[in-house]
């Protein structure tokens, strides 16, 4: 025991042992400080990462200690293996001593062995009152690592004198105590007796057993100023030059009721001024953004089912409500202070929306709860950079969020936004630098507004609105959408769907299986589309539906209808009166380009055995066409598509040269007609093969120009009647600059 006792000692020479906790069967060794424990009233960690930690603490604005003491260790290292207290002053009734050990005056904690330096971070900072401690452990902090703090608050100690030896002195270590009025008690390490007494001279005499010259031990000269009740003193034996330790005064920090986050302290084997933390790194956010709320890392109150789980958002979600975020991480958390920082944010405002406090359910799930949000915004979670924590429970906060979590995004529901309305096959060849329409601001008549858009300036009279939306929309009630006009047209039929190949446009399709079914020349229409006809395809509630929609267009005239079928008083009266430049007329693309036939009058083999006529039609079409229908005295073949080599053919069996007509229908993907051609089938004997029905097709077709150029180049005209017959003139749109506005009209 005796080798043990000079390291002990020499140890006990650099340390303060705070003894109160563990001196159960021994209360003369207690401190009477006992106010020193509430002096910090506030512990909180303000960092946590891989190398190092941060704590914050609040001193009591009354205050008795002046100086805290702290210890960070590895918490499979207890201070117990490096410490021995043979002393048996400072053991505690069956618990394990992890003593607190610090040096408070003399600097003395760096000078301690290399193993120990090693595991061990001590240091002090002075206590003001009402004044916020900051300690950092940014040295020796290790990755992944669980970590005990010990906390001790303490005032000066007392005065210290070199004993004076009488009789031998003590052959045990000591412990001198001062209760007040000159009352001095001693108590030994074994079961030895002993009496303090202050005489006269104003020196403490230390005896054996009793009062008596013979029996004295020590004389201890320690002026009357430089100690007051409490005070207490190791006194060595004399092995040990009988050097006397004062023992400042300390208790250990109450962090049970100062630890702002309970998993600091809330394991049971915690001794009492221990917190813990853990260098354990960050958790992550589960994956998923959805409406399940038991699986996705990412979820919101109000998310429509049909959100597609693996966006980086959610969209959909119903205003108007109160709700929360809840987002999932892979491990538990902890709010590092209450939640203080994170917000909801509206993108567009930079407002809060956060109601209440954040809290953490379940261990890994954090709440934030929000005020009802405004339709039609894009919203945010904002968490910044420490506000989250690793919850390691046992060893209470691990590693903080090191960046500002800003990624988190939803969309409340929004209703279905029209982008633009165009007619398909529209003005897509509309060219405005050389059209006598293109866009100027310092003449009006030339200024055509929203070209791309609704067809201002005419609408061909074989085609359909697109009305194209800035998001996908469903849930269509055709009984909703109406085409109207004034007078009315009975044969006028059409249909609205979503368009399945993109669902971001609502299709109106007119019947053009007819010439009367289609639009009607220099008309104007009105589409309305009633409120709840439609809605956004991710919303959830009654606002994602369409407030009522109206678009107005005007069909262009025909160029039969508009000068060929007019007198030239009517033209002088009417159309003439607008200059010829601003009058445009509307070529249409030639879609059927050309047609071949091969025709064998008397079969393939010709013989007494006559074989039926056999006639192959062969048709190249421009690439807008997707269906050809041929119609002859023989039959109809609906819907031939292209063969391997991209024509259109078919063959028919019996067909008379000399009588025989060919009609030929092209339709686009929408079914809608794009143009109908007749021809006469030709092949005289020697002859059978023939595809110059159609004439040359010059670059004159498939372009806008003004009724001025028309008359300028009478090549332009010869060109169209040659390719196009009179019969079918109406093809060729004729309008004028249309000003009546045509905008999205809302109820």
């Amino acid at each position: 025991m005796k080798n043990m006792m000079r390291k002990s000692m020499t140890l006990l020479s650099l340390a303060l042992v705070v003894s109160f906790i563990t001196n159960i069967g021994n209360p003369a060794f207690v401190s009477a400080a006992a106010t020193l424990d509430d002096d910090i009233t506030s512990i909180e960690f303000t960092d946590i990462n891989q190398n190092s930690a941060t704590i914050e603490l609040e001193a009591n604005t009354t205050k008795e200690a002046d100086m805290l003491y702290y210890l960070v260790t590895d918490s499979t290292k207890p201070i117990s293996n490096y410490f021995d207290d043979d002393y048996g002053f400072y053991s505690g009734s069956g618990n394990e001593l992890e003593q607190i050990v610090v040096d408070p005056y003399k600097d003395l904690y760096s000078k301690f062995s290399t193993d120990v330096d090693t595991d061990i971070i001590t240091g002090k900072q002075a206590i003001n009152s009402g004044s916020t401690i900051t300690l950092n452990f940014n040295n020796k902090i290790q990755p992944n690592t669980n970590y005990q703090v010990y906390l001790v608050a303490g005032y000066n100690e007392p005065g210290t004198a070199q004993p004076t030896v009488k009789n031998g002195g003590n052959t045990e270590a000591l412990m001198l105590s001062y209760s007040g009025s000159d009352n001095f008690t001693v108590v030994g390490e074994g079961s030895n007796t002993y009496v303090a007494d202050k005489t006269n001279d104003d020196k403490i005499h230390i005896y054996k057993d009793s009062i008596s010259s013979a029996n004295e031990l020590l004389v201890l000269d320690i002026p009357v100023n430089e100690y007051k009740p409490g005070d207490q003193w190791v006194i060595e034996d004399n092995s040990n030059n009988n050097n006397v330790i004062p023992k400042p005064h300390a208790q250990f920090v109450d962090t049970t009721s100062a630890a702002k986050i309970s998993s600091m302290v809330n394991d049971a084997d915690l001794t009492q001024g221990e917190i813990r933390f853990s260098t354990d790194s960050f958790t992550q956010i589960k994956d998923g953004f959805g409406y399940d709320n038991t699986k996705t890392g990412f979820y919101v109150t109000g998310t429509p089912s049909n959100i597609q789980t693996e966006w980086n958002y959610t969209r959909g979600v119903l205003s108007g409500n109160l709700g929360d975020v809840t987002i999932r991480f892979e491990s538990d958390i902890s709010l590092t202070d209450g939640g203080e920082g994170i917000k909801v944010l509206d993108t567009l405002t930079n407002e809060n929306y956060l109601t209440g406090t954040p809290t953490v359910s379940n261990g890994n799930e954090l709440i934030i709860d929000f005020k009802p949000l405004k339709p039609n915004r894009q919203y945010f979670v904002h968490i910044p950079d420490g506000a989250v924590a690793t919850e390691t429970n046992e060893y209470g906060l691990g590693e903080f969020n090191s960046d500002v979590f800003d990624r988190l995004i939803f969309y409340t529901e929004k209703k279905p936004s029209v982008v633009s309305a165009y007619f398909s096959p529209g003005s897509d060849h509309f060219d405005p630098d050389s059209s006598p329409f293109r866009m100027s601001s310092s003449d009006e008549i030339y200024r055509i507004p929203e070209l791309i858009g609704v067809n201002k300036i005419g609408v061909g009279v074989n085609q359909a609105l697109v009305i194209q939306f800035d998001d996908k929309i469903s849930n269509l009630n055709t009984g909703k959408v109406s085409v109207t006009t004034n007078p009315v047209n009975p044969d006028l039929n059409y249909s609205a769907e979503i368009n399945e190949d993109n669902p971001t446009e609502l299709l109106i399709t007119f019947d053009t299986s007819h010439p009367d079914r289609l639009l009607e020349y220099n008309t104007k229409y009105t589409v309305t589309i009633e409120s709840g006809a439609l809605k956004d395809r991710y919303g959830g509630g009654v606002y994602s539906e369409n407030d009522k929609m109206i678009f107005k267009f005007k069909t262009a005239d025909g160029f039969n209808n508009a000068f060929m079928r007019k007198t030239a008083q009517e033209l002088n009266s009417g159309i003439l009166q607008t200059p010829s430049e601003n009058i445009a007329i509307d070529i249409p693309k030639v879609y059927i380009q050309q047609l071949e036939t091969i025709h064998y009058r008397d079969g393939l083999i010709s013989d007494e055995r006559t074989a039926p006529n056999l006639t192959n039609i062969k048709i190249d079409a421009e690439e807008d066409v997707d269906k050809i229908s041929v119609v002859t005295d023989r039959g109809v073949r609906p819907n031939l598509t292209r063969g391997a080599g991209g024509q259109f053919s078919t063959t028919f069996a019996g067909l008379n040269a000399d009588v025989t007509d060919i009609e030929v229908t092209a339709y686009d993907a929408y079914g809608k007609v794009l143009e109908r051609r007749s021809f006469r089938l030709q092949g005289a004997p020697g002859s059978e093969f023939k595809n110059d029905y159609v004439p040359e097709i010059t670059d004159n077709f498939g372009k806008i120009v003004s009724l001025y150029e028309l008359m300028k180049d009478p090549e332009i005209m010869e060109d169209v009647l040659e390719q196009i017959p009179v019969s079918e003139l109406d093809r060729i749109g004729v309008f004028q600059p249309y000003f009546e506005p045509y905008d999205l009209i809302t109820d």
